[in-house]
């Protein structure tokens, strides 16, 4: 008994359809300046707006970069197979302001060089990697008052607090970190705090 051939279908998807359909509807184009041989920003996608002048970490071939973001578009000028996703952003605010930004982009057209290396070049050398951009936070101790104020005389018995005295007499504030390579123990520290509170 002979049967028939299957039927073979093929559904045709809409020719306005076929680049939105592979796109989330939620994602914003952003413009990134990378390293390497290109004549302008790069566009990557994010599920959220990023300020330009923000670095960000993107992927570039079978690398990870870090680059600056530029500006946004509406629509992504590539392939929508071929648009890549922003990985992180670095920073939590813009480092480059505005002017800074349309100076570079001038640079860069205007010398027909390399598109990132005017923006990468108004970063200090560390921040064109992915070290953070805020200095990590110092604690100071310092002198009140009614420190100042009290004698060395009423720390005769306590001579590592009378020491500490001193030492903030003489320099103050002073980092934490500095008292403690002199010997300053934070027990000391809060010790010499009471009792300037109790003076």
């Amino acid at each position: 008994m002979l049967f028939p051939p299957p039927k073979i279908g093929r559904r045709i998807i809409p020719e306005s359809n076929q680049l939105t359909s592979l796109i989330p509807a939620d994602l914003y184009y952003i413009q990134v300046a990378v390293p390497g041989p290109f004549q302008s920003a790069l566009t990557y996608c994010h599920d959220r707006p990023v300020s330009p002048g923000i670095r960000v970490k993107v992927p570039l071939g079978s690398r990870k970069v870090v680059g600056i973001v530029t500006g946004h578009s509406e629509q992504a000028n590539v392939e929508p197979g071929k648009l890549k996703p922003i990985e992180t952003v670095l920073d939590s605010r813009p480092l480059l302001p505005e002017d800074i930004l349309q100076l570079s982009t001038w640079m860069s057209r205007y010398y027909l060089h390399e598109f990132s290396s005017a923006f990468m070049l108004a970063l200090p050398a560390a921040l064109r990697k992915e070290q953070p951009a805020e200095l990590p936070a110092t604690e100071m101790v310092t002198l009140t008052v009614a420190g100042e104020a009290i004698s060395h005389d009423q720390l005769q018995r306590a001579h590592k607090q009378q020491a500490l005295l001193i030492q903030l007499q003489t320099q103050s504030p002073c980092p934490l970190s500095g008292l403690k390579e002199k010997g300053h123990s934070r027990a000391t520290i809060q010790a010499l705090e009471k009792k300037v509170c109790s003076a």
